[in-house]
Order: structure tokens, then C-alpha cells, then sequence
């Protein structure tokens, strides 16, 4: 894998691969990286991911006598 984030001053650009790279199919993807991505650390980035996909569990209450009910092995 190749990877390399630039902050383009023209429309054009020229990229420049590993040699291990020569002869393979390659893949290529661009896209913008917001601002505050972009200064976030690994720690902060995997905190916001997990965060903005938490289920609320604060209602949850666990039945063993309804799981037991349900159980295919037993």
C-alpha cells in the first residue's frame, strides 16, 4: 500500500510510485480531507468512530430465564 496526502496548488498532478508497484494494476482515489480530520490523531479518529456509532443501552435490561428460552443448545 501507498499512500500520501498533498494539498494541491494546480489541477494537474504527477505521481510518483514505489518500484514494486511497476507492472501491478493500481488503484487510484482522491478525495478531500476535511480540515479537522486532518489534525486529528489515530486515538481521536477511532474515539469519533465509535462514538457516532454507540447503541444507547441504558434501557437494556439482560432476561436469562428468556435467553435460556431461546437456547438451541440446551
Amino acid at each position: 500500500m501507498y499512500r500520501e496526502i498533498i494539498i494541491h496548488t494546480d489541477t494537474k498532478q504527477t505521481i510518483e510510485f514505489p518500484e514494486e508497484f511497476v507492472g501491478k494494476q493500481v488503484e487510484i482515489i482522491a478525495f478531500p480531507i476535511e480540515e479537522k480530520e486532518r489534525n486529528q490523531s489515530k486515538t481521536e479518529k477511532a474515539f469519533n468512530f465509535w462514538r457516532n456509532h454507540s447503541i444507547d443501552m441504558s434501557h437494556f435490561k439482560f432476561d436469562r430465564e428468556e435467553a435460556n428460552k431461546r437456547c438451541y443448545f440446551c
